[in-house]
Order: structure tokens, then sequence, then C-alpha cells
């Protein structure tokens, strides 16, 4: 049965100044309402069926969720960033010289702090973040075999080629100054003792070849990389809106 118009009473209406007043409000609540429905509702549904235990599990290998942080990490930010490929370039190199120094804990500073000096001193820029990224060469995984390394370069390049240690005893020598029944004081006592008075010098020594190198090829790979990229991009680019123009 169709309903009378003159039957329906109207609501109560808002003054002309709340109704401005709530307007730029309600638009601001119907745009986040509509990107939140086209956006998020699948990483909403999955976490959901996470939760519930109904989701597939992950069949990703471990090769391929390291690639996959590769990828990400890496290669990505070098490929979206709008500036020119030597202020990524100059970024990876600072970041890999300071990630293959024996800094570990102050890394992250130090690039931070030669930042700060490239820019005010010398009028020269790089990524920050790019840098801060690649000092992760050197983490839990990688940091022996890299210590190991800097410790045996350095102790033949001054010279004392007689006792070099093999990488178990380093190993255990680096864990013991670790050690869980040690409390925190103490452990950062050992680990000073050890890396700093004992170790301090030669690895110090032995990194360096280690670091330059690094920082040299760091340049110039990621440079290539991302002329290439954007070489490569451009004449993607142009073939589609040659295609687009023939049609």
């Amino acid at each position: 049965m169709p309903r009378d118009p003159a039957a329906v009473v109207p609501g109560p209406r808002l003054p002309v100044a709340e109704r401005h007043r709530f307007l730029p409000f309600a638009i601001k609540a119907l745009r986040h309402l509509r990107g939140f429905g086209r956006s998020r509702p699948l990483s909403v549904f999955v976490d959901r069926r996470e939760e519930q235990g109904l989701a597939p599990p992950d069949r990703r290998t471990f090769f391929s969720r390291f690639e996959r942080l590769l990828r990400y990490r890496f290669l990505v930010p070098l490929k979206r960033t709008p500036h020119p490929p030597e202020w990524a370039a100059r970024a990876t190199a600072i970041g890999l010289f300071w990630g293959l120094s024996p800094t570990v804990g102050i890394q992250v500073l130090a690039v931070f702090l030669t930042w700060i000096v490239a820019r005010r001193l010398f009028r020269w820029n790089f990524g920050l973040l790019i840098a801060m990224v690649w000092t992760s060469v050197s983490n839990v995984l990688t940091a022996i075999p890299l210590f190991y390394s800097y410790f045996i370069t350095g102790r033949l390049l001054l010279g004392q080629w007689d006792g070099l240690p093999g990488y178990r005893s380093f190993s255990v020598s680096w864990h013991e100054a670790a050690s869980p029944e040690l409390n925190w004081f103490e452990q950062l006592e050992e680990w000073f003792h050890l890396v700093v008075v004992e170790w301090g010098v030669t690895m110090l020594v032995g990194s360096a070849p280690f670091a330059i190198l690094g920082a040299w090829l760091g340049y110039r790979v990621t440079y290539r990389f991302i002329v290439r990229y954007r070489r490569m991009r451009a004449e993607r680019i142009a073939r589609r809106r040659a295609q687009q123009t023939s049609l």
C-alpha cells in the first residue's frame, strides 16, 4: 500500500550553521568508509581466518621468504626513489661502509651522524633511510662470521701470522662473552673487554678492506641498477603509448 506523503512527519532539521559545520566531517567519513571497503576487507577476512585456524598454511619456503624480504627491504626503495641515481648509490655506499665495520650497536647512529656532517659541511646528500637499511648486512646471523673475517684479516695485515685461531674457538669465545649466566652489565663488560680491548685494533684494521670494497661495490651496483631500471621502465612506457596511439 503506498504511503501518503502528507502523513509523513518530517524530522527535526539542523540549523544552517550546524549543517555547514557538519558537512566536512560527513565527507571525510564517507571517503574513509569507501576507501576501507575497497582496500582492506580482504586482509581483515584473512586475519580472521588465521585466528580461527581456517586459513591455509603458509607453504612458502625459507628461501622464498628470504627473497621477498630482500626485494621489499633493499630493491623496492631503490626502484621507487624519485631522486637521481647518485643519491641512492651514495646511501648504499654509506650504509655498507658502516654495516661492514665492527661497530655493532652504533651503526645506525654512525649513519645518522655521517648524514648530518655530509649535509652541513660538504653539501652532500644521500638517502638516510636507505643507508640505515643497508647497515643490516651485519646482523645476528652474520655477526660472528664477519667478525671472524675481520679478525683473521687484521692479524694477517698486522703481520701476526702465528697462532691464528680457528672459527670454532673464536665462536666459543664470542658466546662465552654473552653467557646467559651473566647479568646484563657483566655481559656488556665481557663483550667490551673482548671485542674492544683484546680484538679492537685487529678487527678495526681487518674490517677496513671489507668496508671500503663493500662501499665501492655498493655504489657501482646501485647506480647501474637504478639507471638500467629507469631506462627499461621508460622504454616500456613508450611501447605502451605507441600501442595505444596505433589503436
